[in-house]
């Protein structure tokens, strides 16, 4: 099977390969990642203009959802507390692939979790959980076991 991963800029890049050939994977998992534009105020994150940087993110969604629920899975992986990657993007990324027929599930890193990376200085920003996600012993039940259970029932 053929999953695409990627962590916050790599998550973005998972979504855009995804986007551009759908047929290509079996799972995608977008861990902390993000699309073009953002639901987010002005006052939070990056503080992305608005409306403009909604209507980018809808217009996003609206060109890509459907293509998206033509990978058998989209994984992905977001801290609610996330203050550098939008974890209400995230939700309504899910949600339109789901509307649109996708398998999509929406796997939320607990608060706990979302500055666990070791050897991180600076801020508490929730957006420090590659090693959780991926690599740690946790990352199986969050990541792997998941995907393998979703591709088990999938083969005949």
């Amino acid at each position: 099977s053929v999953w695409a991963m990627g962590y916050s800029m790599g998550g973005f890049g998972a979504y855009q390969i995804a986007c551009h050939d759908p047929e290509v994977f079996d799972a995608i998992v977008p861990v902390a990642g993000y699309v073009l534009g953002t639901l987010e105020g002005q006052n939070q994150g990056y503080q992305a203009p608005q409306p403009e940087s909604s209507q980018i993110f809808h217009d996003f969604l609206d060109r890509y959802a459907a293509r998206l629920a033509r990978v058998p899975l989209l994984l992905v992986v977001h801290a609610e507390r996330d203050a550098e990657s939008s974890f209400r993007d995230a939700s309504a990324i899910v949600n339109r692939v789901q509307a649109a027929g996708g398998s999509a599930e929406l796997v939320c890193v607990p608060d706990e979790a979302a500055d666990s990376d070791p050897g991180k200085k600076g801020a508490r920003l929730g957006h420090r959980y590659f090693n959780y996600s991926l690599l740690c012993e946790t990352s199986r039940e969050v990541v792997y076991s998941r995907i393998e259970r979703f591709l088990a029932h999938r083969l005949p």
